[in-house]
């Protein structure tokens, strides 16, 4: 069977009153049977019509994936934010409070302190006062997900302690909080602030001696071995 070659000009002109003009694939399309042109013949003026369709739904399917990928990533995006609100909208606001219970404890032990330095002189009411109205702010704040960091005799974490000074101290207690100079505080999960504390560090008298222990064990293997060979 002789196969019709078509040209694009030699496609009739269609005019319709009261349609639109059709598209030059749309012409193309109707002056071709599947008789003269099956599909897969590489002579079909159609199949490369229809890979570069194929091409451009592949190309639009791309997009399509690629924009509702962005579109859930930018939802959970905007959970995560709305959670974040709902969990920590009260951050700011409670930091701004720590001063206050940090006045409090001062005053607290002053009071306590005045005591003993005046041999006993009654000042428990207060001190009774002074730790009711204490412990009424960290019992508000602990409502709220504020909870202190434990500091004094703990290993010392970066991630939750603040260092502003050493001191020296035994074996046992290097690289822990000695003592705390100001409390630190977490928020449910998030670091609220940091304590700031005063970590042990080994006495340097006991560093030298560990030295010189260790260079003089060094040495023995060594004179023993120069003695060994004097022998000989």
């Amino acid at each position: 069977m002789n196969k019709k070659k078509i040209k694009t000009e030699d496609l009739p002109e269609i005019e319709q009153e009261g349609e639109e003009e059709k598209s030059l694939d749309q012409t193309l399309a109707e002056g071709i049977s599947l008789e003269d042109y099956p599909l897969g013949d590489e002579d079909n003026p159609l199949q490369k019509l229809l890979e570069e369709k194929e091409q451009e739904l592949a190309e639009e399917k791309d997009r399509y994936l690629r924009l509702f990928a962005d579109f859930d990533n930018y939802k959970k995006r905007i959970l995560k934010e709305k959670s974040d609100i709902y969990e920590y909208g009260y951050e700011a606001m409670l930091k701004e409070l720590l001063p206050i219970l940090d006045n409090f404890s001062r005053a607290l032990e002053s009071a306590r302190k005045q005591r003993e330095d005046n041999g006993g002189c009654d000042l428990s009411g207060i001190i009774d006062g002074l730790e009711l109205i204490l412990n009424q702010w960290i019992s508000f704040l602990g409502r709220f997900g504020v909870k202190p960091i434990k500091t004094v005799g703990e290993p010392f974490n970066p991630n939750l302690h603040e260092a502003i000074g050493q001191t020296e101290v035994g074996e046992a207690d290097q690289g822990r909080v000695v003592s705390e100079a100001e409390k630190g505080y977490m928020f449910k999960n998030r670091l609220l602030r940091p304590a700031r504390v005063v970590v042990g560090k080994l006495a340097e008298v006991r560093k030298d001696i560990e030295i010189e222990i260790e260079e003089e064990e060094e040495r023995k293997p060594q004179e023993g071995k120069d003695d060994s060979d004097g022998d000989q």
